[in-house]
């Protein structure tokens, strides 16, 4: 019997709904779901397994089937668990242990040989290039080194932060060794981890791959109600507006094939031309906006969307699919966990659209702005400006040196290497300096950091670098040689000392190729993917902000 086997069966005998069980044990809606489903397991030691069997015996009290006690449950739970080496999430991993051992300012020497490893083993495992033999051992020899250098409040504090607890909570050994074998493993709450999947996601992301993979064949509609929804788009005209109301989820059980389908209708009203408002229920926690986020990242890169989202909570019991149409409209209904029992209704008639239409103006009227689609260079300079008097620190990893530290005779050489000329290389160089412009006011009150990948000359023809035009929505790749990387780069360091304000480091295990990341601390993001296609998506959503704030330091320490 699996784990998921068991706690259904526990869940069946006592009479305990999700929901009953989510109020009882006080864990999240979605990680029960995600554990009856079988897509995840809790650590055998874990704070969660404590309390799920905590809440299925109030369950049994309840129902006056308390046969066993809450320790005897757990140890049941327990027995049925995978090998601790089996099933963790591999990025959680990576992210985390790089997160704690630049946190807490650790020796990966001195922690290497302190869980008995080779240094160049725990490098590997670091950067995701290699795993643990044994997870279990290894994420208790990382909490024991751990709690070994928790000498002072600071340490202390530091830890706390990072694992989301109070300092008082980490009080011995066994509740330090507890955490950090959740956060390693994957089934602590690690923004960080969800925000950089993202990212990645979208760095590889291009969008004629996608287009060219559009095949409705390939997508299960499973009822007769989406199936004759999916004909009547064709008889949608590109000058409508498509109101879409949805929760903002993906697990990867059945309800992943109900995102899937709403994939493709999305798809294929943005193939048609059709406007869509997106309403997304997106105030829960990171764990479950980000997975959809990435799930419907073709809709934010087609600039045919405006995205907003519900404010307030819900409790991940109950989800809900609503696409209108002016003359059409689908909606599905489902318990989470159960959807064998969904009910899909579609709507062909001009009454039933119209009733459905009212619906979904109505709860577009409770929704705020989660995401703007910049996909014009007026839109962009629009932003800029308004932000350009706001003071903050700005943040900003890239995926090559600045353009705005070139000189003239540089890009000049670049672009007639290219092929560049006329008026494309004049456009070019006024978008050169009015970026140094707007850059060296922002330093006069300001601090500026980025920064962007070191590269050595004997890897570079495997990760060469182009010009980074996406701010001018220029598609075109416009490779640089070593040689005029490595002048760019000599021309950063100088433009550095010029402005006390500006710092740029670089950075040897930036992974993105594709995208660049701007923060303005407190104001908002931008993710600007600078190909296929070039677009910059605006972020002010608090969550997410705070998400991809926290995931820039990251790279580089001093960031």
């Amino acid at each position: 019997m699996t784990f998921a086997e068991k706690l259904n069966t526990y869940m069946r005998e006592y009479n305990c709904t999700p929901r009953r069980l989510v109020a009882l044990s006080g864990v999240s809606g979605a990680t029960i779901s995600r554990y009856r489903a079988g897509t995840r397991e809790p650590a055998a030691d874990s704070v969660i397994l404590e309390n799920l069997a905590a809440g299925l015996f109030r369950a049994a009290e309840e129902s006056d089937r308390a046969s066993l006690s809450a320790e005897q449950i757990k140890h049941a739970l327990q027995l049925v668990l995978h090998d601790a080496g089996g099933i963790y999430d591999t990025n959680s991993l990576r992210v985390n242990l790089d997160m704690l051992i630049q946190k807490l300012h650790l020796n990966t020497r001195e922690l290497a040989a302190f869980i008995g490893l080779d240094p160049s083993k725990l490098f590997r495992i670091r950067w995701g290039q290699s795993r643990p033999a044994n997870i279990g051992a290894f994420c208790t020899g990382i909490g024991s080194y751990v709690f070994s250098k928790l000498g002072d409040d600071a340490a202390i504090d530091s830890l706390s932060d990072i694992l989301g607890c109070t300092p008082s909570e980490l009080n011995s050994e066994e509740s330090v060794i507890r955490r950090i074998t959740g956060l390693l493993m994957g089934n602590a709450y690690s923004p960080r981890a969800y925000a950089e999947s993202f990212l990645r996601a979208l760095d590889k992301f291009d969008i004629d791959d996608y287009v060219s993979a559009l095949d409705g064949s390939s997508c299960c509609f499973s009822c007769d109600a989406e199936k004759a929804f999916i004909a009547a788009l064709e008889n949608t005209p590109p000058d409508s507006t498509a109101i879409i109301c949805t929760d903002l989820y993906s697990d990867g059980t059945e309800e992943n094939r109900m995102m899937n389908s709403l994939e493709y209708i999305i798809a294929a009203l943005v193939s048609k031309g059709v406007t869509i408002k997106l309403v997304l229920n997106a105030d829960n926690p990171m764990d479950e906006i980000l997975p959809g986020l990435r799930t419907l990242m073709p809709v934010f890169m087609s600039g045919k969307v405006s995205a907003y989202y519900l404010k307030g909570r819900r409790d991940g019991i109950y989800r809900y699919r609503l696409i209108s149409l002016d003359h059409a409209a689908l909606c599905s209904e489902a318990v989470t966990g159960h959807y064998d029992t969904a009910m899909t209704r579609v709507a062909l008639t001009g009454q039933q659209a119209s009733l459905y239409r009212q619906r979904a103006e109505q709860i577009l009227e409770f929704a705020s702005p989660l995401i703007e689609i910049i996909d014009s260079n007026e839109k962009r300079m629009a932003l800029v400006a308004s932000g350009a008097a706001i003071p903050g620190k700005r943040v900003g990893v890239l995926s090559t040196p600045p353009f705005y530290t070139m000189n003239s005779a540089l890009i000049d050489r670049i672009m007639e290497r290219n092929g560049i000329c006329g008026e494309t290389a004049d456009r070019i160089k006024q978008y050169l300096h009015a970026e140094r412009s707007r850059v060296k006011r922002i330093t006069r009150s300001s601090e500026y950091v980025c920064c962007f990948p070191d590269i050595p000359r004997e890897s570079y023809d495997e990760k060469p670098v182009f010009l980074s035009l996406s701010g001018l929505f220029y598609d075109r790749e416009i490779l640089c040689t070593y040689d005029e990387y490595a002048e760019h780069v000599r021309l950063t360091q100088k433009f550095e000392k010029q402005y006390t304000n500006f710092r740029c480091i670089p950075e040897k295990n930036s992974p993105f190729r594709n995208i660049q990341i701007f923060m303005h601390t407190g104001h908002g993001v931008m993710l600007s993917k600078n190909k296929t296609p070039a677009i910059h998506l605006f972020i002010n959503h608090s969550k997410l902000r705070q998400a991809f704030e926290n995931i820039l330091s990251l790279y580089g320490e001093s960031i």
